[in-house]
């Protein structure tokens, strides 16, 4: 062999393997985003279902008769990420991530905590953590 094909050889061994890096890299990028992609919308789920959940514990008290006392549990975390739940006028906002997802708190007052909480329905009010309302 000479020395002319050797280089070429070499050049010719170098560019594949260049060109399978390349392409390995794009694949993998690839991969992360459409993981990226589905934890995220998985995130999005678990936070529409904690939002449902008040939801529907704030409504069922505002619905029932005078006296309805109840308690219920809050997740510390979603997904090991905080979260933030408040009542706000007529609506629940919780904000996980960088975004509010808002539903209904029919005439509903006090404050959702992560955790333990009580609802009552006093006087047709419906109090969150509160003795009185």
């Amino acid at each position: 062999m000479s020395q002319k094909s050797k280089a070429q050889v070499a050049i010719e061994f170098i560019t594949m393997i260049s060109v399978s890096f390349l392409v390995g890299i794009i694949f993998l990028s690839t991969i992360n985003y459409f993981y990226t992609e589905k934890r995220d919308e998985q995130n999005i789920e678990v936070a529409k279902e904690v939002l449902i959940s008040v939801e529907n514990e704030l409504l069922v008290a505002s619905k029932v008769r005078e006296g309805y006392i109840r308690s219920f549990e809050l997740p510390l975390t979603l997904n090991n990420v905080d979260y933030d739940i408040q009542i706000s006028g007529p609506d629940v906002i919780l904000t996980y991530d960088n975004i509010d997802f808002i539903g209904i708190a029919p005439n509903a007052t006090g404050q959702l905590q992560k955790g333990a909480n009580t609802v009552k329905n006093i006087g047709g009010k419906v109090c969150v953590n509160l003795v009185a309302c």
